[in-house]
Order: structure tokens, then sequence, then C-alpha cells
């Protein structure tokens, strides 16, 4: 939310409406009403988890309520592209790995296949992946299996993993990747 209001004040751009959902909760007629009353807007970004931001997309759809929904990475894209089926079309989500050819990418979906035969590949698994490969890292460099020592080495570690770079090294442990995704209700992505 601090993110988003400080892009709106850097952008010149005016929060016309702020509502606030339960968290896993599809009870969402008192947020739909709080915008829709705030009148048209030209995007909604909803910072919620899967079952709530699904269930106010298609209540607002319902409505008509003219707006490009947009969200992060933290919904679980592919849950909700299967809660919103149609309603999926032109939602925007922020993504904190790469989707395309990077190396990276290849390998998770190689790995995957060959594991676990017929499970669709998806941005949250890929996302654990690069975080268990930057902790493997960790721990071949690390001198012993302690916490501190594996603290000391994360602090440490700079590395490209195969197309998405990991730094540790600063004070700031945030991601430097954004990949913005449309969700089309045919079930696939454009990146």
């Amino acid at each position: 939310l601090e993110g988003v209001e400080k892009a709106a004040r850097n952008y010149g751009a005016t929060i016309v409406a702020r509502t606030t959902l339960a968290r896993n909760s599809s009870d969402v007629p008192t947020a739909a009403n709080a915008l829709l009353r705030g009148g048209a807007s030209d995007a909604l970004i909803i910072i919620s988890t899967y079952a709530p931001t699904a269930a106010l997309i298609k209540s607002l759809r319902k409505s008509n309520y003219p707006v490009t929904y947009a969200t992060l990475s933290a919904v679980g894209i592919t849950t909700l592209q299967e809660m919103l089926g149609n309603d999926a079309d032109g939602v925007v989500v922020s993504q904190v790995v790469p989707w395309g050819a990077d190396p990276v990418v290849s390998e998770f979906k190689k790995l995957l296949a060959q594991e676990f035969p017929g499970r669709q590949p998806n941005h949250t698994a890929l996302e654990g992946f690069i975080g268990a490969k930057s902790l493997e890292l960790a721990l071949q460099r690390s001198k012993s299996l302690t916490r501190s020592e594996l603290n000391s080495t994360l602090s440490q570690t700079k590395a490209d993993l195969g197309g998405f770079k990991v730094d540790f090294t600063s004070k700031r442990h945030s991601g430097q990747f954004t990949d913005v995704v449309m969700l089309k209700k045919s079930g696939s992505l454009v990146s």
C-alpha cells in the first residue's frame, strides 16, 4: 500500500477510493460499494489474496465498473485465474520472477516435468525454486551449517542463477525484478 501511495504521489495520480478486504473471505459487498461510490477510475490496485481478489473483481464486473484491475504476485496467479474464469480477461498481475526463455525458467520447467509429470508450472512454484537455488548456493558457500554462518554467507551473496540475479549484499533484500503479466480468459498469460 505504501508503494502504491508513493507511486501515486510521484506520478501525480489521485487515489479516488480506498477500502479493505477481509483476508481469505469472499464477502466483498462493502468494499465493492465503497469503490463504486468513489466513482470511475483508470485502475484498481488490489493488494490481497486470491479469494477476496477474485470475489471483488467478479462483483465489480457485474456492476460494470470500468477499470483496469491490477494485483501483486502474492495473489497466487494460477488460483486467481481459475477462480475468475472469463472474468480474468485483462487482469494485470505484477510478478517477481521471469517467465520467458531465461535459463532458470527452462531448468525449473525441465525439473518439474521430470519430478512431477503432468503438473503445470506456475510463477509461485518458480519463485520457490529460485528461493531454493539461492539457499543451496548459500549453503554451499557457508563454512559451517549454523544460523549465524548462513546469515553471514547470505549477506555476501550476489549471483546470477540463470538469468535471474540475486543480491543479498545490500540492506534492502527485496527483489530487483518485476514482470507485468496480463491474464486472458483463454487461460493464457501475456507478458
